[in-house]
């Protein structure tokens, strides 16, 4: 069993008279607890089972630091909302959340731990949006590699992930593994 977790982090919302960038509401936390909550009751699961989280603009907490090791390029001011709505205090308790993926900052497309908690940008992969000329536009991959049983897949072995280039060689940089099972 493996979790994937999407939420909304909203466009824009105006707090006391200012227009700001969204943010991850109280609601949607709630459900991501109950949801987490739930999977691991439902499973019968005495150990939690290693979730992925994806949503837009990133949180406060991805401008302020500080990050246990950084893999990739951090290129330009993370842009979030000031609101603070607890998504990493929430993601740190309930623990089975192992990474996120952000997107919103087009240059930036690397990763850093907080609290334990991997958190990656996506890396500017359409041409719709800004860029920066002569930078090659890149994707984020994901693998999750499942173990194998006698009959069956015996849940998720590790997490891993690296940047494809839009280049004639679609280049692949920056791997890492994001978590490994204890097991």
């Amino acid at each position: 069993m493996f979790n994937l977790f999407f939420l909304d982090s909203g466009d824009s919302a105006v707090v006391d008279g200012f227009r700001m960038y969204g943010w991850i509401r109280e609601p949607q936390l709630n459900w991501l607890r109950d949801a987490c909550k739930g999977h691991n009751q439902e499973n019968h699961q005495s150990q939690d089972i290693p979730s992925l989280a994806f949503f837009h603009i990133p949180i406060p907490e991805i401008r302020s630091g500080p990050f246990r090791g950084i893999f990739g390029e951090y290129r330009e001011h993370v842009a979030c909302s000031i609101v603070n709505s607890g998504v990493l205090q929430t993601l740190v308790s309930m623990g089975d959340v192992k990474a996120v993926f952000i997107g919103h900052d087009h240059l930036n497309d690397f990763c850093g731990n907080l609290n334990g908690i991997w958190f990656c940008y996506g890396g500017g992969f359409g041409y719709h949006g800004y860029g920066r000329a002569g930078r090659s536009r890149r994707g984020r991959v994901i693998l999750a590699q499942l173990k194998k049983g006698k009959n069956e897949w015996m849940g998720v072995e590790t997490i891993k992930t690296w940047k494809r280039l839009d280049d004639e060689h679609l280049t692949k940089i920056d791997e890492q593994i994001l978590w490994t099972s204890p097991k």
